[in-house]
């Protein structure tokens, strides 16, 4: 299973491959999708993997927003061009995306539920980072952050976490329920 980790821009001193990725994306501004071989020092933030004969380490990118990038491991057999449509469809091998009609999506939130914490490893959600739904390896539902985003077997979607402190008390306020609590 490919493993991944978040990129988020932030103040402090960035490993290369986090700058490089952020400098290709401005210079890229329609691509969301990026692959590209690994950076001198990044497969240290993975998992060590034994490679198969003639299989090539590649990073695949995707820009979630301008300052979320996940990046996964893939392993390839040869090199392929850094095209959208490719870099995509590597990424959707890597961790494919279940298409739900709108009411299958509904039942898979409610049977998951609202979780601060990543349902996997147990860590509390960062605020403004993403949170994936998804099925687990043993095809069960759940919702887990960056963190183990890689012990999904296939997407349902993602959405931004924040923490009631960084929610304006205006916006809060504004929520209207309906039905019976």
């Amino acid at each position: 299973m490919p493993n991944s980790t978040l990129n988020t821009h932030d103040d402090r001193v960035e490993p290369r491959w986090i700058g490089d990725d952020r400098r290709w994306f401005r210079s890229h501004p329609t691509r969301s999708y990026r692959l590209r071989r690994p950076l001198k020092g990044e497969l240290e933030g993975f998992p060590k993997v034994k490679l198969e004969n003639g299989t090539l380490l590649n990073i695949v990118v995707w820009q979630i927003l301008p300052w979320v990038r996940l990046r996964m491991l893939a392993h390839l057999r040869r090199i392929l061009p850094n095209e959208e449509d490719i870099a995509r469809r590597v990424f959707d091998q890597c961790q494919p995306q279940l298409q739900l009609t709108d009411a299958e999506y509904k039942e898979f939130i409610s049977t998951i539920g609202h979780h601060d914490n990543c349902q996997a490893c147990g860590q509390p959600f960062k605020s403004r980072h993403p949170t994936f739904l998804g099925l687990d390896r043993r095809g069960r539902p759940i919702q887990v952050g960056i963190c183990c985003s890689d012990k999904l077997r296939a997407r349902v979607g993602f959405s931004i976490y924040y923490s009631g402190k960084d929610i304006p008390a205006a916006a809060l306020a504004s929520i209207t329920t309906r039905g019976q609590a």
